[in-house]
């Protein structure tokens, strides 16, 4: 790799990210070693705001919330790995399914793609039917006028 591709590849940018994902697996992997106590001790000051003591205050039953939070990253962490690798084999399945079928199915599938992506609000699993069925009028609404049509001609 020749000076000015190695000089384009390290922005400021990517060293600031590489520097905080190396910040977060250095927190993930002490934070459980030195404050798995504080985070799971019970104490008398249930329901505190932040202070001096605990930072983000006491949660119902008196445990530290930053304490609880810094534990808590390599679970995040852990969780997020399995979230993407799941998303990218499943894509990719479905990639490969698609090249690898007939040219009808092939349409039909990419079809119903485009719309998922055009339509977020109605492709995610946590979304309302009444925000699916606006989201789908909407889109149909434009396309179904008579305005759109003596547009197409």
């Amino acid at each position: 790799m020749s000076s000015p591709e190695r000089r384009t590849f390290w922005t400021p940018s990517m060293a600031g990210g590489l520097l905080l994902g190396l910040f977060l697996v250095v927190v993930a992997v002490v934070a459980p070693m030195l404050l798995a106590v504080p985070a799971a001790q019970l104490s008398g000051d249930a329901g505190q705001g932040p202070s001096g003591e605990h930072w983000l205050g006491t949660d119902n039953l008196g445990r530290d919330n930053l304490a609880r939070a810094l534990v808590a990253t390599r679970l995040t962490l852990l969780m997020t790995a399995c979230t993407t690798a799941v998303a990218v084999v499943g894509g990719m399945v479905v990639g490969v399914g698609i090249w690898l079928s007939g040219p009808r199915v092939r349409r039909v599938a990419l079809r119903l793609l485009e719309t998922a992506v055009a339509t977020p609000a109605s492709s995610s699993p946590s979304s309302s039917r009444p925000s699916c069925a606006r989201a789908w009028s909407r889109a149909s609404w434009r396309s179904a006028s008579p305005a759109s049509r003596a547009s197409r001609g």
